[in-house]
């Protein structure tokens, strides 16, 4: 039944074990190393559609759109990262934004115009959630890719092979692709108008593994209703970057831990973990810890306690560990020491500090940085200002203490005066007490004149409706979340340091902190304002000491504005406090994209213009 123009002389029989992929044949096992040219696959039937192999990166592809898959909260890596360098770094602006979700099935089209790329868009597929995927899902979102390109009356398009970096291997990666895009074609092609698909592969050896298994999966019943032509070819070397180009800062990618809670029974918790490692043999690792309420509730609470020192800090973060990860997840996590982490976290998971974590004498927080994202649907688009980024000077609205009741606040507002009054480049705008009535604080929100709005007071939580939860203007009026998502021109970031009444950790006293009750604020607020459309959220879990808070001010604004991503200013300012020996390092939590820059650096300015 399957006719070919080029005989294959060279395929030889192996008892080599595959695996079965659904909707397809069993492999025989052959190998193939024929070199593809003008291979026709054919039964006579309605659908015809070329498939061309090329070895090299996706960047060097002549052709009318780009695929790109994305997980949702995962920041663009691999091949994304190269054309997000060729695009000056327009699909991590849009991803910091949250413009692209990556929520399953979604597709995002990106118009790339006069960039330096031979596509004229981009489409970005979302994969949903990476500890989720599965065959379902990857042919559905290739499904939707070519759905989208045949209504749009695009006839080619160019990928690579979605989902085959998560563990799921080329086999699989390269079936389910094949079947989604077939269902597609058949299913919206009524004008049998498209006709090319290219994979690339930038990898010699896993190149030759798609090779090997496109022809097996061309003898399936796969194929049954597609004629295909394949054929390969080698694509020149990457070009050197544009001259004029803004250059896209590159760090290492970043290690993904997805927490959320499997089951609670009884007295019974379970959090379920997922890793995402990176490299050649990517995988997604995942296992089930289960807790007593009573253990873990109790070792939070030493967080309150007099005890809870910078000397008893290693010991917590140990047990914390043990805890709520499993000994797979703690085995794997010390092998990507220097690359820094991201916790995607649900509701129940954002009340364990992640920033206390240790492992084996390794705290991720303080060794490649820790940043958090929040797993919850239908935050708004962050709405900073994108010229704010190109200013000289960073321009911070002080907000402190508008229900003039908190001693803390009014000396938080005096440290922020004192550390950046003779700062030439750090211009501050205070509303202090009955100047921050809830009409003027959303006047300044709105007005795009900050970068940082730095709050020193009380936050408002509604545990019912959590974008009702926000801060408290003077007269106790509560400035919501909800509220700041009719607003426009927000600051790319909200410092909150919810002060007490005063500060009194490192004084010899107990301090007086209900620590569920913090959490539940800060969580509160996070999300309030994201869902705002805020892009960034710091916070603290404690009351912050006079001397930490001073440090970690002095370290973390002039990193924001020397061009440093907000991730390595964390990083920066934790070590700093780190230094005066005060456990107030591990306190800071941030929400939001780790790479994203407040300012850029004078140097990419002018490398830009």
């Amino acid at each position: 039944r399957l006719i070919a123009e080029v005989a294959a002389p060279d395929m030889k029989e192996t008892s080599e074990a595959t695996e079965t992929i659904p909707g397809t044949l069993p492999s025989t096992g052959l190998g193939y190393a024929h070199e593809f040219s003008r291979v026709v696959v054919g039964r006579r039937r309605q659908y015809r559609i070329d498939i061309r192999l090329a070895l090299g990166s996706i960047t060097e592809v002549d052709s009318a759109a780009y695929v790109l898959g994305m997980f949702r909260n995962v920041e663009p890596s691999g091949p994304a990262s190269a054309l997000n360098e060729r695009l000056g770094g327009l699909i991590t602006e849009f991803t910091s934004r949250r413009m692209i979700t990556g929520n399953l099935g979604e597709v995002f089209l990106m118009p790339v115009g006069r960039y330096n790329v031979q596509a004229d868009m981009i489409l970005i597929a979302g994969l949903g959630s990476f500890d989720r995927l599965s065959d379902e899902a990857l042919q559905l979102c290739a499904e939707n890719t070519i759905r989208t390109f045949v209504r749009s009356k695009i006839d080619e398009f160019a990928t690579v092979l979605l989902g085959a970096g998560s563990g799921l291997g080329v086999q699989r990666s390269l079936a389910n692709l094949v079947t989604g895009f077939f269902r597609g074609l058949q299913d919206a092609d009524v004008d049998r108008r498209f006709r090319r698909i290219t994979i690339c592969e930038y990898d010699r050896t896993r190149f030759e593994d798609i090779k090997r298994e496109l022809y097996r999966l061309a003898s399936t019943s796969l194929f049954d209703d597609v004629e295909t032509t394949i054929d390969e070819k080698i694509l020149p070397a990457p070009l050197v970057p544009v001259p004029g180009a803004r250059r896209v800062p590159v760090g290492p990618d970043p290690v993904y831990l997805i927490v959320r809670r499997e089951n609670e029974s009884g007295q019974i918790v379970g959090f379920r973990s997922s890793i995402l490692t990176s490299g050649e043999k990517a995988t997604v690792i995942t296992g089930v810890k289960e807790v007593t309420k009573k253990n873990l509730d109790s070792h939070l609470n030493k967080v309150k306690g007099r005890q809870f020192t910078f000397n008893r800090l290693d010991d917590f973060g140990e047990r914390l560990a043990e805890l709520v990860l499993t000994p797979e997840i703690m085995a794997v996590l010390p092998g990507m020491k220097d690359r820094p982490m991201v916790v995607v976290h649900d509701a129940p998971g954002s009340r364990i500090p992640w920033e206390t974590i240790r492992i084996d004498g390794w705290s991720p927080a303080i060794s490649g940085g820790l940043s958090r994202r929040y797993a919850a649907d239908n935050l708004s688009v962050a709405k900073w200002l994108e010229k704010r980024r190109y200013g000289k000077t960073l321009d911070l609205l002080l907000v402190v203490n508008p229900t003039g009741d908190l001693d803390g606040a009014e000396k938080e507002g005096t440290c922020i005066h004192g550390l950046f009054d003779s700062h030439s480049l750090v211009n501050i705008t205070e509303l202090r007490g009955a100047e921050a009535s809830k009409q003027t604080l959303k006047r300044a929100f709105q007005s795009g004149k900050y970068d940082v709005v730095h709050y020193a007071g009380h936050a408002y939580f509604d545990e019912q409706e959590p974008s009702r939860s926000g801060i408290l203007c003077h007269g106790r009026d509560v400035l919501s979340g909800a509220e700041l998502a009719g607003l426009g021109n927000l600051p790319g970031m909200v410092f909150f340091n919810a002060c007490e009444a005063g500060r009194v950790r490192g004084r010899g006293k107990k301090p007086d902190i209900d620590i569920k009750k913090r959490i539940q604020e800060n969580v509160g607020l996070a999300e309030a304002f994201l869902r705002g459309g805020v892009a960034n959220y710091v916070g603290t879990y404690w009351s912050v000491g006079d001397a930490s808070a001073k440090r970690f001010a002095e370290t973390f604004y002039p990193a924001l504005l020397d061009g440093k991503s907000i991730s390595s200013a964390l990083l920066s300012a934790r070590k700093s406090v780190h230094e005066i020996r005060s456990v107030d390092w591990a306190d800071y939590i941030h929400y939001g994209s780790p790479n994203f820059i407040m300012k850029y650096s004078q140097i990419d300015i002018l490398h830009r213009t």
